[in-house]
């Protein structure tokens, strides 16, 4: 059925971010195309342009927002328990390509009270070279989004000369909020629903007026019959799909790393991962309640 989903960012770094959550969501339903927000200048490369909070409004000028998905990127679990176990006391630092995203990091990380440490942000695409430079020299903690801290930008010739031998660098693989990726899932649902309705409709108009012709075209008939059962199976297969990639989502929240696949004793391992897992969400929760309950 065709389905073209565009994914957005402010730079290619974040447009392949955006475009790897799109495809956990939706698998192989369609065909994703990364590009940066500002080379779109109309909405005709795709059917669904998706990105991230903080490109909505760059995106909405460009493509209306019947078309628009944003997904909400949070990092997993096991991102906030590593930044949760750095000494109390040491300073942050927040490596992003613009200041928007390094504050939310910083709110996400309150929100979970994380705040023993101080989170100073370094926005190498917001700030002057000399800034950034003199940041990074200090550093002896860094946080961020995966590529961004890694050989991409962090660790690429233009700035890991300037990091500490002793630096920890912590990165986090964004995945969509469930909320978020059943948004993307219904409106792909749509679309090969209307796209669906579209064809049947035109193949039932062509029956009608075969059948009132007053020649029978059999194999007509037959090429009709053909289509709509494949339109039919293309639709179960796309549903099947869509069920597949949302146990992986929910499965993402958690861990990005755990595969369900099938087969015993990956499976085993699985469940292993996904119980190692939700022991570090319910520390993590054991630290908020026990924060807020010092704090009443």
């Amino acid at each position: 059925m065709g389905l073209r989903i565009v994914a957005a960012g402010s730079n290619m770094l974040i447009a392949e971010e955006v475009s790897n959550a799109v495809r956990v969501i939706v698998g192989d339903v369609a065909e994703i195309t990364a590009v940066t927000t500002a080379s779109l200048t109309d909405d005709q490369l795709g059917d669904i342009f998706v990105c991230a909070v903080t490109q909505r409004e760059p995106l909405s000028r460009v493509v209306p927002l019947d078309k628009m998905v944003v997904l909400d990127l949070r990092p997993t679990s096991q991102f906030f328990m590593r930044v949760s176990r750095i000494p109390a006391g040491e300073t942050v630092y927040i490596f992003n390509s613009n200041i928007n995203y390094a504050r939310l990091l910083k709110q996400s990380c309150d929100a979970l009270r994380i705040r023993a440490v101080e989170f100073v942000p370094i926005a190498y695409e917001d700030m002057p070279g000399e800034e950034v430079i003199t940041k990074l020299r200090q550093a002896r903690y860094i946080i961020g989004v995966g590529k961004l801290v890694e050989k991409e930008a962090l660790l690429s010739d233009r700035y890991r000369q300037y990091l500490r031998p002793d630096v920890t660098i912590i990165g986090n693989t964004r995945v969509a909020t469930m909320q978020s990726a059943f948004l993307l899932i219904q409106r792909v649902t749509e679309y090969f629903h209307t796209t669906a309705s579209k064809q049947i409709a035109v193949l039932a108009a062509e029956m009608k007026e075969l059948s009132e012709s007053a020649q029978t075209d059999s194999e007509r008939y037959a090429d009709i019959a053909t289509e709509i059962e494949k339109l039919i199976s293309e639709s179960d297969n796309s549903i099947l799909t869509l069920r597949d990639t949302i146990m992986k989502s929910f499965a993402a929240q958690i861990d990005p790393n755990i595969s369900l696949t099938a087969g015993d004793s990956a499976a085993a391992d699985s469940n292993a991962d996904i119980v190692h897992a939700l022991e570090d969400i319910n520390v993590l929760s054991s630290n908020v309640l026990h924060f807020e309950k010092n704090q009443n």
